[in-house]
C-alpha cells in the first residue's frame, strides 16, 4: 500500500524489542535478507524502544536521509530552473536579432 500510495517516500525497516532476545520471532539475518529483496527499503534497524537501544542511530539516519533527499530535490529544481532561464534567454536573443535585408 505504501509503494502504491506514496510516491517518492523513503522506507525504513525497523525491528523492535531486541531487548527480548529469547522471544525473538525474526532474526537480524531475516530482517537484513528481507531488506535486500526490496530496492526501495532504505535501511534496516533493530531497536528497543523500552531500553532506548539504537533509537538515536535510527533518528540520525532518518534525519540525514531526509536532508539529503531535500538537497537533491532542491538541486534538481535549481537545474531545471536554470535550463528554463537559458532556453527563454536564447529564444529571446534569437527573436531580438534583426534579419538583414539582402540587396541585389
Amino acid at each position: 500500500m505504501l509503494r502504491n500510495n506514496s510516491e517518492g517516500s523513503m522506507i525504513f525497516l525497523i525491528g523492535n524489542k531486541i531487548d527480548l532476545e529469547n522471544e525473538r520471532e525474526v532474526t537480524k539475518e531475516k530482517g537484513e535478507k528481507f531488506k535486500s529483496n526490496y530496492d526501495d527499503i532504505k535501511m534496516f534497524f533493530e531497536i528497543s524502544a523500552l531500553k532506548c537501544i539504537n533509537i538515536d542511530n535510527l533518528l540520525d539516519n532518518i534525519s540525514i536521509s531526509i536532508y539529503e533527499k531535500n538537497k537533491k530535490l532542491e538541486n534538481e529544481e535549481n537545474n531545471a530552473l536554470q535550463k528554463t532561464i537559458t532556453i527563454v534567454k536564447d529564444d529571446f536573443l534569437k527573436k531580438g536579432k534583426k534579419k538583414k535585408k539582402k540587396w541585389c
